[in-house]
C-alpha cells in the first residue's frame, strides 16, 4: 500500500465492497464532511493477469456536512459502460453560489479498471470541495487549484500504480491516501541563531514570519558557531529565546530542530517546554535528539559521552518527558532507567496542550531512530539530505509504526532545506553570495533558484510525502526573502 500521509484521505472500495463511508474532517474546528458512496464497481480485476477487462460502475456520492445538521450537501454520480473509454463525473450541490467542478475524463491517463477506481476517488474530491464551496479544506479555499492539483496526484499515482502492475503487481483491494495541495502554513521558517543573532533579530525574523502567515517559527539549539562566521553576539538558550518569543508573539507556532538531550536533564526540561507552552498558549513543539556537535560540549564544559550512550539518554529522555506531560493530575509518575531514575514525581507542571507539545525526532539512523520516531513522536523529519532520503527514512518509519501496531498516518513528515528564493536569476546570485553559497549547490540541495524553481523542488518533497517543510533562513536581516517565500513561492503549491 502506498500512502501519502496528507489530512484529506479518500479510501478506494474494495473488490467485494457495494457501498463505503468516508468522512473528512476540514479544518481545525472539528467539521466533518460526510461521503457516503454507494453503487459497484465490478469486475475490479487490477492486475496483469487480465489487462484488457473493462469495468461498469454505477456509483452516487451522497456528501453531508456536520456544520450543516448532517444533511446532503452536494452529490457526484459516476457511470461507466463495459468497453468505453474513459468516464466523467457530474457534481451538483444544493447550497446557493456553489459552481460544481466537473473532473476530465479518465482517458487521457488509462481507461479500464484501474483508471476508472482513481477517477472514482477523484469524484469523491470533487463532491468534497464542491460541497463546502469556498471554505478552506486542509487550508485551501481556492476550489479550482486543489482540485487541479489533486487532479496531477492522482495522475502521477495511476502512473506509478502502472509501473506496479507492469513488475507484476497488483493493487486490487487497496486503500490510497493522495496528498493535498501545501500551503503557507505547512511552510515553517527555520534559523540557526548560534551562528550569529540578538534576541532582537530573532524576534524580527519571528514577528514577519508570523505576520506573513507562516505555520511555524523554529530556532536549532546549538551553543557554537559552525563554519567561517564570528557568531557575535555569541550563543543564546533555545528555550529562554522561545520563552520570549511565547510573549512577543500571539499566532505562530514555536520550537526547536532540535533540543539535544545532552544539553538538560529530562525533568527540567519537561518543566522548561512545558511552561514555555503555557505562556505561549499551547504553540509550543520540542524536537528532541541525541546530540551529535563534539566541539560545542567541549566548549561549554557539557559531558558528550559515545553514541551508543547518546542514544539510550534520548530514549530514556523521551519516555520521561512524555511520561511526566501524561500522567493525571494528582498522580505520580516514576521511571527506572539506567541513565535516569524518577521517583513519586508529582508531574508538574502541565503544558497548555493535553497530552503535552507534539514530539519532533529526525535523523538518519536506520533502526533505532525509525524505533523512536514510532514510539513517541509526532513528527518524522529528515533534514538536508536528497529526496531519496527521505524516502527511505519515512520507509522505515512506517514499518518500525507497523511493528507496534501504530497507524503511520498518525505520523506527519517533514524536511528541512536551505532557502535561498528570488524572482529572477540575479536575486538568486545575490542571496547566495550573502550566506556564501554556491547558486547552483543550492539548487541542487536546498530550495532554491528562482521562484518557480523553488517551487517545483518543493513540490518534489510535497510527492514524496512531505507533509510540511522547514525553509532554513540563514541571513537574517533579508526580510524580504520571507515576502518573496509567503507571496510567490507559497502560491505556486497550490
Amino acid at each position: 500500500m502506498r500512502s501519502v500521509p496528507r489530512s484529506l484521505k479518500m479510501h478506494v472500495w474494495r473488490v467485494a465492497s457495494t457501498a463505503t463511508t468516508t468522512r473528512f474532517d476540514v479544518g481545525p474546528s472539528g467539521r466533518t464532511l460526510t461521503f457516503e458512496s454507494s453503487g459497484r464497481l465490478e469486475p475490479h480485476p487490477c492486475t496483469v493477469r487480465n489487462p484488457g477487462a473493462k469495468a461498469r460502475s454505477d456509483v452516487t456520492v451522497r456528501a453531508s456536512d456536520s456544520a450543516a445538521g448532517g444533511t446532503v450537501v452536494g452529490t457526484g454520480t459516476r457511470s461507466q459502460q463495459p468497453g468505453v473509454t474513459g468516464c466523467a463525473w457530474r457534481v451538483s450541490t444544493s447550497r446557493s453560489g456553489v459552481t460544481p467542478w466537473n473532473p476530465p475524463t479518465a482517458a487521457a491517463d488509462g481507461a479500464g479498471p484501474l483508471g476508472a477506481v482513481h477517477d472514482t476517488v477523484l469524484g469523491v474530491a470533487a463532491a468534497a470541495h464542491s460541497a463546502v464551496g469556498s471554505t478552506r479544506i486542509n487550508g485551501s479555499a481556492d476550489n479550482a487549484a486543489a482540485l487541479a492539483a489533486t487532479d496531477r496526484r492522482m495522475n502521477r499515482c495511476m502512473a506509478s500504480d502502472r509501473n506496479d502492475l507492469a513488475r507484476g503487481g497488483a493493487v486490487s483491494g487497496f486503500s490510497d491516501t493522495y496528498a493535498d495541495p501545501m500551503d503557507l502554513t505547512d511552510l515553517r521558517i527555520f534559523i540557526e541563531p548560534q551562528q550569529g543573532a540578538s534576541y532582537d533579530d530573532i524576534l524580527t525574523v519571528a514577528a514577519s514570519a508570523e505576520r506573513l502567515g507562516f505555520g511555524a517559527f523554529f530556532r536549532s539549539d546549538h551553543y557554537l558557531k559552525m563554519g567561517d562566521v564570528t557568531g557575535l553576539p555569541g550563543p543564546s538558550d533555545a528555550w529562554i529565546t522561545l520563552a520570549g518569543l511565547a510573549r512577543d508573539t500571539s499566532t505562530i507556532r514555536l520550537g526547536t530542530l532540535v533540543t539535544a538531550a545532552t544539553f538538560r536533564l529530562p525533568g527540567p526540561l519537561a518543566i522548561a517546554v512545558a511552561g514555555v507552552d503555557q505562556m505561549s498558549g499551547g504553540r509550543v513543539e520540542l524536537g528532541l535528539g541525541a546530540g551529535w556537535y563534539e566541539t560545542e560540549h567541549s566548549a561549554y564544559g557539557i559531558p558528550f559521552p559515545d553514541l551508543r550512550t547518546r542514544f539510550d539518554r534520548l530514549e530514556e529522555q523521551l519516555a520521561i518527558v512524555t511520561g511526566l506531560w501524561n500522567t493525571a493530575a494528582g498522580d505520580t509518575y516514576s521511571f527506572d532507567g539506567h541513565h535516569y531514575v524518577v521517583a513519586d514525581s508529582p508531574a508538574l507542571p502541565k503544558p497548555a496542550q493535553v497530552g503535552g507539545p507534539p514530539i519532533i525526532v529526525g535523523g538518519h539512523g536506520p533502526r533505532r531512530t525509525p524505533e523512536l520516531a514510532a514510539r513517541f513522536a509526532s513528527e518524522f523529519n529528515v533534514g538536508f539530505s536528497p529526496v531519496e532520503t527521505f524516502t527511505e527514512q519515512r520507509g522505515r518509519v512506517i514499518a518500525a509504526c507497523e511493528a507496534i501496531d501504530r497507524d503511520p498516518a498518525t505520523m506527519k513528515w517533514s524536511a528541512a532545506l536551505v532557502a535561498c528564493a528570488a524572482v529572477d536569476d540575479a536575486g538568486v546570485v545575490r542571496r547566495a553570495g550573502a550566506i556564501g553559497r554556491d547558486p547552483d549547490e543550492l539548487r541542487r540541495n536546498g530550495a532554491a533558484g528562482t521562484v518557480d524553481e523553488t517551487a517545483a523542488t518543493l513540490r518534489r518533497w510535497i510527492d514524496a510525502g512531505a507533509d510540511r517543510i522547514y525553509l532554513q533562513i540563514l541571513d537574517l536581516a533579508d526580510l524580504e526573502h520571507l515576502d518573496v517565500l509567503a507571496t510567490e513561492v507559497a502560491p505556486r503549491l497550490m
